[in-house]
């Protein structure tokens, strides 16, 4: 399935403020290809693939989850994104803005799990977002197979393992991939 550039739907449409407009205007480029969309009478979500962020700073989170919101009656529209590292994540993120928990599904064939562990892990990525903070990520695209890491840090004190770390590898000789865990307690 080929990607296609993102359509936000928003001819005769002004942004609300300064802001959306600046953030609509970086989100206008483009490397951005649509893995996943889901779409409303007055809201759109994307998870988004940069196609240029392989010769931008090294390590950078390839996704981009946006969510566009349009007020039909003012006319005006507010846009709101996030850079992160996996796909889950995104999902995740879009979720949290509104977004059905089954609706951003990866078109089969373009990100496809390798196996039960890798479903299981991103279905508790996905549930548990707003549980963790991102401190750090790293996305290594020239390897083989391509890996990014993922350390988060739990947002409850009393959580054990208070960090984790993900380990997502993709495989392009069958477009799977995998997602593993790790954890530790702080000291």
């Amino acid at each position: 399935m080929p990607l296609h550039r993102p359509d936000y739907e928003l001819d005769g449409f002004e942004p609300a403020d300064d802001g959306h407009q600046q953030h609509y205007e970086d989100l206008d480029i483009s490397s951005f290809k649509v893995l996943g969309e889901y779409r409303t009478y007055t809201d759109a979500y994307f998870v988004l693939l940069d196609e240029g962020a392989t010769y931008g700073i090294p390590g950078s989170p390839q996704l981009r989850a946006v969510h566009v919101s349009r007020d039909l009656r003012a006319r005006t529209f507010e846009v709101d994104s996030k850079a992160l590292p996996l796909y889950a994540m995104a999902q995740s993120y879009l979720i949290a803005r509104g977004c059905p928990s089954d609706a951003l599904d990866a078109p089969e064939g373009v990100h496809d799990p390798a196996d039960d562990r890798t479903r299981a892990l991103e279905a508790r990525v996905r549930g548990d977002g707003d549980h963790f903070a991102l401190l750090a990520s790293y996305t290594d695209d020239m390897r083989d197979p391509v890996q990014t890491v993922v350390m988060l840090r739990s947002l409850d004190p009393q959580a054990a393992p208070e960090f984790r770390i993900l380990l997502e590898q993709f495989d392009w000789d069958s477009n799977t991939h995998t997602l593993r865990e790790g954890g530790s307690v702080g000291v």
